[in-house]
């Protein structure tokens, strides 16, 4: 992080112009590519955006995602700040413009009338807002966490009031193996489906491939995902971003199946009625699991889902029907009566348990 991204990370306009003055570069910011310029824009700083602007920062200059200061501005709905960019533009474009604009200390802020009020971002008709929620998150999250080089994987969440419940959800699935590697590096940007209405767009995948990259560069000592819960919350549930105490399962879910809809590789989905017995119980969960793959398929699905199997015998006929049911999580129990547990014995207890025929 450089000191002017420091100082506008502060809000602090005199150090900037100091810096400036002194020589600063005024488009080097955080190892992340996100200048100075785009961190004022997201901060709706207009002062300082418009004294970075005339000292030579690039407008178009952004981050890795090709996300540039003026699209953060539209995306704000910063009308001042698109409007006095907009004008920058066209002032420096113009051969009438041939003096030196009026010095920023000097200069009164006027407001053009006649520009028409920012657009936000928008998905150039492809349906996926993936990159621009990436580029969003990376930028917020890193400028509001703790810079500090850490062993990788070993980059901690802050509790940001109530949000341990999120926290504790997050953690492991960061280190889930193939999980982790599905989200980094935006690997997931090819598998969303914006034709999909059940999901969000991208929005929460690109935001939190955004953050498990940030978990694993090594440079924080702990994050922030102050934007990843307000995604959470316009995009999946509300109620989970209300500062109250939650459930950490339930928030793994709605999750687990937020980030499946975002990749969900299928448009029109196709329902079908189970109607097995026992009588080749591999066949029928073949043909169920390529049925359901007619309904619903995922990468993420690939990775958690899990298919039970239910048999129900008739105690009058004894014709034995078989139902299955995908699931993506277990409840397991603990036992109290031991000194050692390990998580294969909970599995074990759990499946010898359920490996049982149901009477109707």
């Amino acid at each position: 992080m450089t000191p002017l991204y420091s100082a506008v990370l502060h809000a602090n306009l005199e150090l900037c112009i100091v810096l400036i003055e002194r020589g600063a570069n005024v488009d080097l910011g955080s190892d992340f590519g996100i200048t100075p310029l785009m961190l004022a824009c997201d901060r709706s700083q207009t002062e300082i955006v418009t004294f970075l602007v005339e000292n030579g920062a690039n407008l178009d200059l952004g981050s890795d995602s090709a996300i540039t200061p003026l699209m953060i501005a539209c995306d704000r709905s910063q009308t001042e700040i698109v409007a006095f960019a907009i004008g920058q533009r066209t002032y420096s474009s113009s051969s009438a413009a041939a003096s030196s604009p009026v010095p920023f200390h000097h200069r009164k802020q006027a407001k053009d009338t006649h520009q028409q009020p920012a657009q936000p971002l928008t998905d150039h008709g492809t349906g996926n807002f993936f990159l621009s929620a990436y580029a969003t998150s990376e930028q917020r999250i890193a400028s509001d966490s703790e810079w500090k080089k850490t062993p990788i994987g070993q980059t901690g969440l802050y509790n940001m009031g109530n949000t341990c419940f999120m926290n504790s959800a997050l953690q492991p699935l960061f280190h889930t193996p193939g999980f982790s590697q599905l989200f980094q590096e935006k690997s997931a940007q090819r598998f969303v489906n914006g034709n999909n209405s059940f999901g969000t767009n991208g929005v929460i995948s690109g935001s939190f491939s955004a953050l498990i990259d940030l978990i694993w560069s090594g440079k924080f000592n702990a994050l922030r995902p102050g934007i990843f819960l307000e995604f959470f919350a316009r995009r999946v549930n509300t109620e989970m971003a209300d500062r109250q105490q939650h459930d950490a399962q339930e928030f793994q879910l709605y999750l687990l199946d937020a980030l499946h809809e975002d990749t969900n590789r299928v448009n029109k989905r196709q329902s079908f009625e189970q109607n097995y017995d026992d009588t080749d119980l591999g066949a029928s969960a073949s043909d169920f699991n390529e049925r359901s793959k007619l309904f619903s398929s995922s990468p993420v699905n690939d990775l958690f889902n899990l298919t039970n199997i239910s048999v129900v015998q008739c105690s009058t006929c004894n014709t034995k029907s078989v139902r299955f049911e995908v699931v993506n999580q277990l409840s397991l129990e603990l036992p109290t009566n031991t000194d050692c547990l390990t998580l294969k014995d909970c599995l074990e207890a759990h499946f010898s348990s359920a490996v049982s025929s149901t009477t109707a």
